[in-house]
């Protein structure tokens, strides 16, 4: 196999498995936000209940508990509508759906590496149809990447925050992995054709 097929094959496993990892990490981010966020939101509607009432009203008196209650109540409204608006389960599911599609086509990538009946020139053509398909998935699914700024990184209407390092490095060290094992599938497969 020549090089340059080589290094095609390395950049779309290693472009795949960041996009798979930074897609099924930012799901089960917002998946975990989601469930705390809803807690929060349920424990502020049951602190306003009546199992309460009369100890706040004694301690704060009618219209500071008046107030209270109302601040309490904005709290949890606030927090149920940026749960609903920014948190919802077709978002989540989406991310694992792009994440699973970014792993079919990092293991279309490793089938290709080791088809030791198919040509380069063949190689280069479903090299090229699998680049294809990455660039529709890119499409698809780039408003949900977060760990690469400069690349695909999604605004929200909400504050930005600093990507995690530790996610970050999960998705460079996925991305290695992956390459490790293209390499020895390569490796394998040149071994075996002479």
């Amino acid at each position: 196999m020549n090089d340059e097929l080589e290094r095609e094959l390395e950049r779309l496993t290693a472009n795949s498995a960041v996009r798979r990892e930074d897609l099924l990490r930012s799901a089960l981010v917002k998946s975990q936000r989601k469930k705390l966020l809803n807690i929060v939101a349920g424990v502020l509607a049951l602190s306003s209940a009546a199992t309460i009432t009369g100890v706040l009203i004694k301690v704060l008196g009618t219209d500071g508990f008046s107030y209270l209650a109302a601040l309490i109540a904005l709290l949890s409204g606030t927090i149920s509508l940026v749960v609903s608006s920014f948190y919802g389960e077709d978002e989540v599911l989406n991310r694992l759906s792009g994440s699973s599609k970014y792993l079919a086509l990092r293991d279309a990538v490793f089938r290709l590496a080791i088809a030791a009946d198919v040509s380069d020139k063949q190689k280069l053509k479903q090299l090229a149809e699998l680049q294809g398909e990455y660039s529709d998935l890119d499409s698809a699914y780039s408003k949900y990447f977060s760990l690469r700024a400069g690349h695909h990184a999604y605004q929200s209407h909400l504050p930005t925050f600093r990507v995690d390092e530790r996610a970050e490095m999960a998705a460079e060290h996925a991305a290695q992995e992956d390459l490790d094992e293209l390499r020895r599938k390569l490796q394998s497969s040149s071994g075996n054709a002479t």
